[in-house]
């Protein structure tokens, strides 16, 4: 029962401390405006969704697995996101670049 609840609270709190800081993270650490929260944001939720939706199939399927891989997925998502997040200007920089509102404000991004 302890087993439970603690990995229940280490498992959400990690993941919730991630959604909070989601602001942050995509306009000081990222240097993203402000307008592109909300981008970040919307995939938290479809991942969270989509992830939720397979977790009950495969509980469906096995339980015991289902939380142990559920929980490897959570931290090997949260340490790809870690890595993910330092990396200046590389992933999204094309796409910035695209939208004519942000094509401005980002003219010293560099890709490659």
């Amino acid at each position: 029962m302890l087993f439970a609840v603690s990995a229940g609270m280490v498992g959400f709190g990690g993941l919730f401390a991630m959604y909070s800081y989601i602001a942050p993270i995509v306009t000081k650490t990222m240097d993203r405006p402000e307008s592109w929260i909300a981008v970040f944001t919307l995939a938290f939720g479809i991942g969270s969704v989509a992830g939720s939706w397979g977790a009950g199939i495969l509980a469906d399927w096995n339980v015991e697995r289902s939380v142990l891989w559920g929980f490897v997925a959570t931290a090997l998502v949260l340490v790809a996101f870690y890595f993910a997040v330092m990396q200046p200007c590389r992933p999204c920089c094309w796409c910035s670049q695209s939208v004519r509102s942000v094509r401005s404000s980002r003219s010293t991004c560099r890709s490659g």
